[in-house]
C-alpha cells in the first residue's frame, strides 16, 4: 500500500470460505478465512485512503460486529486491524439479526457502518471514544440506533439537527461525543438517545426533512434536564415523533416546545 489507495477486504465471489484483499481493484491476497487466525493487518500509509470491509456477501444471520479504534471484529471471521485510513466503510449483513457495536472511531477517519439492523454506539454507556465522524446507513431500511451516554456525569448541550450528506438526508447528533454521529433518516426506524447524569440540555431541531423520511426519536433522561423542541421558533422539521422520558426516581424533564415564529 502506497498512497491514495482503495482497499477492499471481502469474501471471494462464489466461495465465501475464502477472503481476498484488493488494492485499487487488483487482488493482492486470497486465502481461507479459517487460516487467518492472527487476523488481517493493513496500513494505509500516507495520502487519502479508503478501506471497505465486506465479509457478508451472502447476508448471513447471527452476525455481530465490534468496531473499535483501528480494529473491526466479527464472530466467525478474522479480525481486521487498520491504521492510516481516512475513510473506513463496513458493509455488514443486512439480515435482521445483524448487530454492530460502535465502540470507538479514529479522530482522522470517517467511519461508515452500512447494513446492520441494530447499531449501538458507545462503550460502557459512554460515547467518548467516537472521535471521528460516524455515519450509519441501511439500504434495507428499518435500522434501530441507540446512542448511550447514561454513565456520563458531565453536563452536555446536545443538538439533534439535519443535513444532506453522502447524497441523502441525515440526522446528526453533536455534543454527546467528540465527533458527530449521523444517521440516514430514510434508513432509520427509531433513534434512542440516553443522556447522562450531568443534567443535560437537549435541543431537538429536526427528526426528518419530510414525511417520507420521518425518523422517530426516543429521548431517555438519566437525571433532571431540559429538552427544547424546535428550530428558530418553528417545528417544521419535526417529522418523526419525539418521546421524552426520565425513568429514574427523582428525575424530571423541563420540556419546551417552540413554534412561536411560525405564521402558518
Amino acid at each position: 500500500v502506497v498512497t491514495n489507495d482503495n482497499i477492499v477486504v471481502q469474501q471471494m465471489a462464489g466461495n465465501p470460505d475464502f477472503i481476498e484483499v484488493l488494492v485499487n481493484g487488483k487482488r493482492q491476497y486470497a486465502g481461507l478465512a479459517s487460516a487467518l487466525s492472527g487476523g488481517i493487518i493493513i496500513d494505509g500509509k500516507g495520502g487519502n485512503d479508503v478501506l471497505t470491509v465486506n465479509l457478508d456477501a451472502n447476508n448471513p444471520a447471527g452476525v455481530t460486529y465490534n468496531i473499535t479504534m483501528g480494529l473491526i471484529t466479527r464472530n466467525g471471521a478474522p479480525s481486521i486491524s487498520y491504521s492510516n485510513f481516512e475513510n473506513v466503510k463496513l458493509l455488514a449483513s443486512n439480515d435482521n439479526s445483524t448487530v454492530a457495536n460502535v465502540i470507538a472511531t479514529h479522530a482522522n477517519t470517517v467511519t461508515i457502518v452500512d447494513g446492520a439492523k441494530t447499531v449501538n454506539v458507545g462503550n460502557g454507556n459512554l460515547p467518548d471514544n467516537i472521535k471521528g465522524p460516524l455515519f450509519l446507513e441501511r439500504a434495507a431500511g428499518s435500522m434501530y440506533v441507540t446512542v448511550n451516554d447514561s454513565a456520563d456525569g458531565v453536563f452536555h448541550i446536545v443538538n439533534l439537527d439535519s443535513t444532506n450528506v453522502l447524497g441523502a438526508d441525515h440526522g446528526f447528533i453533536t455534543g454527546l461525543s467528540p465527533a458527530l454521529i449521523a444517521y440516514n433518516y430514510h434508513d432509520t426506524s427509531n433513534l434512542t438517545v440516553h443522556t447522562g447524569t450531568g443534567g443535560p440540555t437537549v435541543n431537538v431541531m429536526a427528526t426528518g426533512t419530510s414525511a417520507s423520511n420521518a425518523s422517530p426519536l426516543n429521548l431517555v433522561g438519566h437525571a433532571s434536564g431540559t429538552v427544547n423542541i424546535g428550530k428558530a421558533g418553528k417545528l417544521q422539521q419535526i417529522f418523526g415523533a419525539v418521546t421524552v422520558s426520565a425513568p429514574y426516581p427523582g428525575a424530571f424533564i423541563t420540556l419546551n416546545v417552540d413554534d412561536s415564529t411560525d405564521s402558518t
